[in-house]
């Protein structure tokens, strides 16, 4: 029996929308975020254990910013992306000079110390 969870409409109050994402994080097997939203507090409030995470266009994030969700309990990770195809996402040339442009998976990448699986076809 499929069960279908009905989501935010707009004009919710505040309460309701609470109502709704604590719903979703005590109910549901898969939780969708960004790298950044994933620090929010109430999430970890409710939950701080899943089985995995999976950081999509991982070449293109900071270090900084894929390290975020580190703070939940994971038995894998998984980064998906390719990084010799864009850079890191870095606007200050400060910060690019620093080294900032390079992605924990490029660098996860160039130590050869992990598994890693390239596509022959997409």
């Amino acid at each position: 029996m499929e069960r279908k969870t009905q989501g935010p409409k707009r004009g919710m109050s505040g309460g309701d929308l609470m109502k709704v994402e604590n719903q979703i994080l005590e109910e549901f097997n898969i939780y969708a975020s960004t790298l950044s939203t994933s620090a929010i507090e109430r999430i970890s409030k409710k939950r701080t254990q899943f089985k995995y995470l999976i950081i999509d266009e991982a070449g293109q994030t900071t270090e900084p910013s894929t390290i975020i969700p580190l703070k939940y309990d994971f038995e894998k990770i998984i980064l998906i992306g390719d990084h010799k195809q864009l850079p890191a996402t870095v606007f200050n040339e400060h910060n690019k000079k620093l080294g900032f442009d390079r992605s924990l998976f490029e660098r996860m990448m160039l130590s050869n110390d992990i598994d890693s699986f390239i596509l022959t076809e997409q």
